[in-house]
């Protein structure tokens, strides 16, 4: 794990794997992993309310991701797809 974020209720941990991220529910200590992309992500961030995640990584690209269905978002906040170059 190169890079580990918070949410901003402290619930859930998120840090990026080779095809995605992974969520860990800090609780219950149960992971979902989130794939989608084609290269290591090496950045996440969430959103202010924690609702989204937003991976960055080795394809240069932004990735929104939908924190409670664990699966990319289409065409939220501009982002074409899975991810913007």
């Amino acid at each position: 794990v190169s890079h580990l974020t918070l949410s901003p209720d402290g619930r859930l941990a998120a840090f990026g794997t080779n095809t995605g991220i992974t969520l860990w529910d800090i609780d219950t200590g149960s992971f979902r992993v989130c794939s989608g992309l084609s290269k290591r992500a090496t950045a996440v961030a969430f959103t202010r309310d924690g609702r989204h995640a937003i991976s960055t990584g080795h394809d240069n690209a932004l990735t929104l991701w939908d924190v409670a269905t664990g699966k990319p978002i289409a065409g939220e906040a501009g982002l074409p797809g899975a991810g913007y170059n």
